[in-house]
């Protein structure tokens, strides 16, 4: 299951706009979030920017109906190095993000 393309070169566009840093790529989907049966570290050598729990039955529901899809993260904390965002920049980015998938919804 992927995102939409239509929708994501949107979503980047839009980012580019609003000047906030973007990353495409891949990202693990997994029901348990921490998972020591799973190689975090290896996983990030191939490039998998996050894991979360949520983006794969999205895009597989949307599949099933026909309809677009396109999951949208903001990075909290760092499983790997354990560096996590303050209060204050949680607040501040999860609104940017909230603003960009609003702006590439409306487009």
């Amino acid at each position: 299951p992927t995102a939409d393309y239509a929708l994501l070169e949107t979503a980047v566009a839009t980012g580019r706009k609003l000047k906030l840093p973007i990353h495409v790529g891949n990202v693990l989907s997994q029901d348990r979030l921490y998972d020591e049966e799973i190689d975090l570290k290896k996983l990030a050598s191939y490039g998998v920017l996050a894991a979360e729990m949520e983006a794969a039955a999205l895009y597989m529901i949307a599949a099933k109906y026909h309809v677009q899809a396109l999951a949208l993260f903001t990075v909290s904390n760092h499983i790997l190095t354990g560096e996590e965002t303050t209060q204050q920049e949680r607040e501040t980015s999860f609104n940017d993000m909230i603003s960009l998938a609003l702006d590439a919804a409306i487009q």
